[in-house]
């Protein structure tokens, strides 16, 4: 028996060494015929079958087979970059270069190198590192810029700048320094600013440099044409000797430009400058400074908490090795202006004196490095509301006058700050030096003193007189807070302070719901008479059409059907255009009036779009359009119907404009803001409608009502990209049912946008704007939105609207084919 087993088990093992054999016969024709198959222009370790590769194999060429081996040398030599050659070597010497070692790449020059390579392209902000780790990046305006978080919190930002603290770092906004004289620097503004759209660069409180404002730039005596866009502007009150500035003597003047239109503003005023022989210096201070914005009630608890006012006293003994605020406070004016910022700095926790600041006005401060100073983790700042001040010392607090000085506006102190902060590896070691951790460091003179510019932001405020049972637009004071502005090189570390004292961070995206639920206009999308809200919409409008071109025609949604001509565009010129032809004379009776007006400006009119930004007539069509809401009758039984007669209203337009005035004003837009009467979100690209005489007994009769709905329209078949020729059943198609689209024939040619020709006569009810941001405004409780309307499309409306309501329209997404009643507001916020 034992030897039948012993000639089994070798039977056994002859047949294990057969299949074997023959299993490693066919896994070697199976690579070679991966080998000789269609993949020759890859490299051997991707000739591999499936089965053998592995991801080390790209690196390391002993996971190959060996027969494969030295082939896979030579490519790995080929690829990898030579070394520099020294000299007197021969090319074939050089030996291939080494990848670096992790620890190599993250040592802190070969960081800063790194960075510096890849800011050549696009800008970074200071605290780009902290945002890139915790929100999307986008690439804007030649900077790297967050989007918005990865939380993706829209409730949680909200609810900060109602409750809490919400920060955005708006350092991408670049300064332009106008330095001269007063009369040569308001010779330069009032050619490119007017007084008409509501502030006046030369007031007093401006001039003083005691406040700061807001207004828009045009080009050279262009009003109200040629628009170049908005800025914040602020005045150094003080000279370098620390008195007050007399008439004639050399002032300072900021300006804070978005990247969209800054170089056109600098271009503007150099014109101006060398064409009038006007003696002003123009400086560039985008890498010199930057600014936070804070908004939100416990903002002032914040910078309280973290910025400390420091000692800035000094012996007059060391003379030698001084620091700039050694130096700067050796003048006793300077010294009295700190120690007026001081007082009113300790009592800002007080409640009372924080509501008696002025809307929009500046304070001076100099304040203490901010890392010496930060909580061992994230806490809530709150303020101390039992701490009582004297009050003596409360009515002297705001009437002193150096408040709003600041050293920060000396390039020299800038620079001097930046040059000599102490790094933050000597803070650390000296951190781990302590006998007891957590103790606050105290460095005494070598301590830096940063100088900071805070500007009070009054958020969101009552633009009328609200009667009783108007429709509410928003809150009073929504995103009131400050700016903290502070010398370039110090933003990383302000930033963390900030945040570690509750502020929330927020983005571009936070900002635009911002400027939404205060009904403000965003630059550059709210600004299309202007180059950079040209391009702004032009760029959009290509990634749109590219994203929508991205998916298969059964998922893309046949914008002809629901009759939208127009749905990743804002055809303003169209629009305006068509009421300006259209729009019915405001005195018709008196043709003869209007004939002579033709006569005196024959073809002289500007075709040119504008955006209305007088305050006279902003509110005069503002008052216009106030009134109470629409509520429903308390008996639902036997309810008398209003006539169609006496809901219609033909108003006097002509004791509103004159015929001069509104001749000029036909070919403008009106910024609007908008509220649902009931359900819907608007949002962008969405079509603001006048109402027919049914809509408007319809809402008479039922305030619920949804709305009216758009009839389906007989629209061409979704476009198909990649064609070349159209199929016959296509073309029958085609000739059956019409033309196809304008929009359809650009997005299947791939077309630029010009060459879109719109219509605004698409849809059933006359179009007289479109909407530019819209969302569920959770101040209000109900969809909100703003956008921008034609003059005549407006006086329009006033013809029709009902006497002693609020002005309403119709609005409709542009991808569905329900109307939605709205509330209607004209703003004057620039």
């Amino acid at each position: 028996m034992s030897k039948m087993d012993d000639e089994g088990e070798q039977i056994t093992t002859v047949i294990d060494v057969a299949k074997f054999a023959s299993s490693r016969a066919d896994e070697i024709n199976t690579m070679m015929q991966a080998l000789e198959g269609r993949r020759k222009g890859k490299r051997m370790f991707q000739r591999l079958p499936r089965h053998m590769r592995r991801r080390a194999v790209s690196h390391n060429v002993k996971r190959l087979p060996r027969s494969m081996r030295s082939q896979g040398e030579k490519e790995m030599k080929q690829s990898k970059p030579t070394q520099k050659r020294k000299e007197g070597a021969d090319t074939e010497d050089s030996e291939p270069a080494k990848k670096r070692s992790r620890r190599h790449r993250r040592r802190p020059s070969n960081l800063r190198s790194e960075f510096n390579r890849r800011q050549r392209r696009f800008i970074w902000l200071e605290t780009h590192l902290w945002h890139a780790k915790r929100f999307k990046m986008e690439d804007k305006w030649g900077h790297r810029i967050p989007l918005h978080s990865n939380e993706k919190g829209v409730r949680a930002a909200y609810r900060s700048v109602m409750k809490h603290c919400l920060m955005q770092d708006v350092s991408y906004n670049g300064v332009v320094e106008l330095v001269g004289r007063k009369e040569n620097i308001l010779k330069v503004m009032n050619c490119i600013t007017n007084k008409e759209t509501g502030i006046n660069i030369s007031d007093e409180r401006y001039l003083n440099g005691s406040h700061h404002g807001r207004t828009i730039l045009y080009k050279k005596n262009a009003y109200p044409y040629k628009a170049i866009g908005p800025t914040d502007f602020m005045w150094n009150a003080l000279t370098t000797d620390g008195t007050t500035p007399s008439d004639g003597s050399t002032r300072q003047l900021w300006l804070w430009l978005h990247p969209a239109c800054f170089d056109e503003t600098i271009a503007e005023i150099k014109g101006m400058c060398s064409e009038g022989s006007i003696d002003v210096s123009i400086n560039d201070l985008r890498a010199d400074l930057v600014r936070f914005h804070l908004e939100g009630p416990l903002s002032r608890s914040v910078l309280i908490d973290a910025l400390k006012v420091a000692d800035v006293a000094c012996s007059s003994e060391t003379i030698e090795g001084r620091h700039w605020w050694e130096e700067h406070y050796l003048d006793p004016d300077k010294l009295a202006a700190y120690k007026e910022q001081s007082i009113l700095w300790e009592g800002m926790s007080n409640v009372d004196i924080a509501s008696k600041l002025e809307s929009s006005c500046m304070m001076g401060l100099t304040v203490r490095d901010p890392r010496h100073l930060l909580p061992r983790k994230r806490m809530q700042a709150m303020i101390d509301s039992t701490k009582i001040i004297e009050e003596s010392t409360k009515q002297n607090l705001l009437e002193k006058d150096k408040l709003f000085w600041s050293p920060i506006w000396d390039h020299n102190v800038r620079k001097q700050v930046k040059d000599t902060q102490v790094s933050q590896h000597k803070i650390n070691q000296m951190r781990s030096e302590q006998l007891v951790p957590g103790t606050p460091l105290d460095l005494g003179r070598q301590e830096s003193r940063i100088p900071v510019l805070i500007l009070q932001n009054p958020g969101s405020q009552t633009l009328c007189k609200d009667k009783r049972g108007s429709p509410t637009f928003g809150t009073l004071g929504y995103g009131a807070g400050f700016d903290v502005i502070i010398p370039s090189g110090w933003g990383m570390e302000f930033w963390v302070a900030f945040y570690f004292r509750g502020a929330r961070a927020g983005a571009r995206r936070e900002a635009s719901s911002s400027h939404l639920h205060q009904g403000r206009p965003e630059f550059p999308l709210d600004y299309p008479d202007t180059q950079g809200g040209k391009l702004y919409a032009k760029s959009l409008q290509e990634e749109l059409v590219t994203s929508y071109m991205k998916k298969p025609p059964a998922k893309r949604l046949n914008y002809s059907k629901v009759g939208t001509e127009n749905p990743f565009s804002h055809p303003w010129n169209e629009l305006v255009v068509y009421w300006r032809t259209n729009v019915e004379q405001k005195d018709a009776s008196s043709a003869e009036k209007n004939e002579q007006l033709i006569e005196l400006n024959p073809e002289s009119e500007n075709t040119d779009i504008f955006i209305l930004r007088s305050n006279q007539h902003l509110y005069q069509l503002q008052n216009q359009c106030i009134g109470k809401c629409f509520k429903p009758s308390k008996k639902s039984v036997n309810v008398k119907q209003p006539k169609t007669e006496d809901l219609y209203t033909k108003e006097n337009i002509a004791s509103i404009f004159t015929n001069e005035t509104f001749l000029k004003l036909k070919s403008s837009l009106v910024f609007v803001t908008m509220r649902m009467l009931n359900r819907g979100a608007p949002s962008m690209f969405a079509m603001i409608c006048l109402m027919n005489k049914e809509d408007l007994e319809a809402l008479e009769s039922n305030p619920s009502s949804p709305g009216p709905i758009e009839p389906k329209h007989t629209g061409s078949p979704t476009p198909r990209v990649g064609k070349k020729s159209e199929s016959v059943k296509h073309k029958k198609e085609l000739n059956v049912k019409g033309q196809q689209s304008e929009l359809d024939k650009a997005v299947k040619l791939q077309t630029s946008t010009d060459e879109i020709s719109t219509n605004i006569d698409c849809c059933s009810r006359a179009i007289i704007g479109y909407v530019t941001n819209g969302a569920q405004a959770f101040s209000v409780g109900v969809g909100c939105s703003v956008g921008l309307c034609s003059f005549g499309g407006l006086v329009r409306l006033l013809q029709q609207k009902v006497p002693g309501r609020n002005a309403v329209v119709l609005i409709r997404d542009s991808k569905s084919l329900q109307y939605r009643y709205a509330y209607i507001k004209i703003t004057t916020i620039t």
